[in-house]
């Protein structure tokens, strides 16, 4: 049903939502065979969900399989789920009552470039498995801007207030994050436009 009838904002905010689980375990799971499959699948689930969103059907199949494996290395990449900052994103706004996937899709670019700031090399080395650019040292640069241009082409909002979570309240919760989760959390909500701004300079000035 999903693959035939599935409607195309389904396909795009779990595909991106999916994603975004697949990064954190590229560089989360202790695994070698467990990374070596996020890595795989990141891959599948980004090469397919555009064509995926716009219906064809060997996409959705391919979305599938690699959103199942997403999920597999993601359950494996962690001992406790605290340690994963996707969760501890959907388990602060779980009164909300925004289905966990639909924010990590919103928030996703966010999320990545968090999880790799201190990891550019894991990075680059996923934007070198789907041949992004022959540079290394700006591939995860571009790689990450690639994904922000997929969630628009999408029409997938970018960042959470804009699926309708109430600022007074997420600021009055926000007061309890400690400081790395609020600096993420606060990039997840209102979204990282000036610093992406900044970023396209330095990339495209280079």
């Amino acid at each position: 049903e999903m693959i035939v009838g599935a409607h195309s904002a389904k396909i795009a905010y779990e595909g991106l939502g999916m994603l975004t689980l697949c990064a954190e375990s590229c560089i989360c799971a202790r695994n070698r065979f467990i990374k070596a499959t996020a890595q795989t699948a990141f891959c599948q689930i980004y090469e397919n969900l555009f064509d995926a969103f716009r219906g064809e059907i060997s996409a959705r199949e391919n979305l599938l399989e690699g959103m199942y494996w997403a999920y597999i290395s993601f359950v494996n990449s962690h001992d406790f789920s605290w340690e994963s900052s996707c969760y501890r994103l959907c388990y602060f706004f779980r009164s909300f009552d925004i289905d966990g996937l639909s924010l990590l899709a919103v928030s996703g670019v966010q999320i990545i470039k968090s999880l790799y700031q201190k990891e550019e090399e894991a990075l680059q080395e996923l934007a070198q498995k789907l041949k992004i650019i022959s540079r290394p040292e700006l591939s995860g640069i571009l790689l990450v801007e690639k994904i922000r241009q997929l969630r628009a082409r999408m029409s997938v909002p970018s960042c959470i207030k804009n699926i309708g979570v109430e600022e007074e309240r997420f600021l009055l919760l926000a007061d309890e994050l400690g400081e790395e989760d609020k600096r993420m959390f606060f990039d997840c909500y209102y979204s990282d436009y000036f610093n992406c701004r900044f970023e396209e300079q330095v990339f495209y000035g280079s």
